[in-house]
């Protein structure tokens, strides 16, 4: 496995250790609950291991210029561990429900 999945299963197994589905059900108003959240990382990542393998599959990847406000985006968020708030996921890794279980172990596959 790759480094950086190590890490990102590393640090759910952290997080979510002796963590009940009661809790990682539970979430305020408005907002998404742990399972939530386990399953939209688990979309996002599904979704961008298949877009991956499309592009390999097709021999060469496209691929465009970076743009300097995604430079910054990616410094932000990835380097100084900023996430600004206020923003939405793309409608297609929103949570469907999934059981809290279910959730965390799609999110650790």
């Amino acid at each position: 496995m790759h480094q950086h999945l190590q890490h990102a299963l590393d640090e759910i197994d952290s997080a979510t250790a002796g963590v009940t589905d009661e809790e990682l059900a539970r979430h305020r108003p408005g907002k998404w609950s742990s399972a939530g959240i386990l399953e939209h990382l688990s979309i996002a990542y599904t979704g961008t291991a298949a877009a991956l393998e499309k592009r390999l599959a097709e021999g060469a990847p496209r691929v465009k210029p970076t743009k300097l406000w995604q430079r910054i985006g990616t410094t932000i968020v990835a380097h100084w561990g900023f996430f600004p708030s206020g923003g939405r996921a793309p409608a297609g890794t929103w949570p469907t429900g999934l059981p809290p279980g279910e959730a965390l172990r799609a999110a650790r596959e």
